[in-house]
């Protein structure tokens, strides 16, 4: 039986167990009885976590019809690809994708590391913890589109299938899941940057409905106190330099930099002098902000949970949580701003289930204690990404104008 008939099995009897429980919950309401628990000796209810569990023994099975596992893109790795090609078809990821929630998952998946591929994974991981990210992936329908190699949409559609296929590996908790497809599809491999590989993904494959923040200026004149106001314009969110007496920078520096503590001299439109202003930077958000560490040398923190009110141009409260986290940790000699130019590791901290979970390719995962750092062997933080808390309310509204 193929991997997809026995999920849709596994399906069936999960369906028809939901059934029967919403038909006691009826009954036993009409009868006016508290519980919903039937009596008798019928069989015990299965939780959803160890239906789950039947899925990933039915993997486990099947990947022990693999050599043992090989790094590298010898022969393991292209049976590999046979086998997620010939089991994880559209029809069952599409399945996995309707029935399954991050939620299940009691730690986060880890990726394989064929080869100098943590870039890409660490990035991934952190993907898979943004909510707006996950629905965008869920939802989009880009896989339908019809095969024609001279529409320039083909791309993002083939990019559409490969991040479909290795989150459906992730939430059934395939024991490995390589991420060389996707890689190969959006940079060359040859491309080590987590930061630019974030970047490309999002401009190929979801840069329309998930837009980085777009930023307008409101510019103080000393002289006359006239105010001239920019047109919105793309913006990438960094960082500020830290603050005297700080070794870190962190997002309230950042709100305390972009509310009237930036100066700049410009032409003043109205009354034409060359003057030193202050300025007030606003910003269009949509539901997802990728923010990129300082490169002077202090240490980035990322907060858990930033307010943003202050910098949204809507007004309306803008809280953010944060997803997750990618760190660098460099071998050798590079500057913050070039980590192609020295050998390196990139991992990530995602945020799961009110736990902080590190990612660091195939390894197990480690849950880091709330009230302790990374450890120092992981390197510093390089970006994160945060989602609107409120982000359900505002889906499908784009971003806000």
């Amino acid at each position: 039986m193929s991997l997809l008939a026995r999920f849709r099995a596994f399906l069936r009897r999960l369906r028809l167990r939901r059934r029967r429980r919403q038909e006691e919950q009826r009954l036993s309401a009409d009868s006016g009885i508290g519980s919903a628990e039937p009596s008798g000796s019928g069989p015990q209810r299965r939780s959803i976590s160890e239906t789950h569990a039947d899925i990933q023994a039915i993997l486990r099975t099947l990947h022990g019809g693999l050599p043992a596992y090989q790094g590298g893109y010898g022969e393991y790795h292209m049976q590999l690809e046979d086998y997620v090609g010939t089991h994880f078809t559209s029809e069952l990821i599409s399945e996995i994708l309707q029935n399954f929630e991050v939620t299940i998952l009691d730690i986060p998946t880890p990726m394989m590391n064929p080869n100098m591929e943590c870039f890409c994974i660490s990035s991934l991981q952190v993907l898979f913890a943004c909510p707006p990210f996950v629905e965008f992936v869920r939802t989009n329908g880009l896989d339908t589109v019809v095969q024609n190699e001279n529409d320039p949409v083909i791309r993002q559609a083939q990019i559409d299938r490969a991040v479909k296929s290795i989150f459906a590996q992730y939430l059934v908790g395939s024991p490995i899941i390589h991420c060389t497809p996707l890689l190969h599809l959006v940079t060359n491999v040859n491309e080590q940057d987590a930061e630019e590989f974030f970047q490309t993904l999002h401009g190929l494959y979801c840069s329309e409905s998930l837009p980085l923040p777009k930023q307008i200026t409101l510019w103080t004149c000393d002289s006359c106190n006239s105010v001239t106001i920019s047109d919105p314009e793309p913006s990438i969110f960094n960082l500020p330099t830290r603050l005297p007496g700080q070794d870190r920078t962190n997002m309230m520096n950042l709100v305390f930099h972009k509310t009237g503590f930036e100066t700049e001299k410009r032409i003043c439109k109205f009354c034409k002098d060359f003057s030193d202003g202050f300025v007030h930077t606003k910003y269009c958000f949509s539901n997802i902000l990728r923010v990129y560490g300082h490169t002077d040398g202090s240490h980035a923190e990322f907060e858990e949970v930033v307010d943003l009110t202050e910098l949204d141009n809507t007004g309306e409260p803008s809280m953010w949580q944060l997803a997750g986290t990618v760190y660098y940790r460099s071998f050798g000699n590079a500057s913050s701003d070039n980590r192609r130019s020295c050998d390196g590791h990139y991992t990530a901290v995602v945020h799961h289930k009110n736990r902080r979970v590190l990612m660091d390719d195939g390894k197990r995962p480690m849950v880091v204690p709330a009230d302790s750092d990374v450890p120092y062997f992981y390197g510093e933080p390089y970006y994160a990404v945060y989602y609107k808390m409120n982000w359900m309310e505002s889906q499908g509204g784009g971003q806000n104008q």
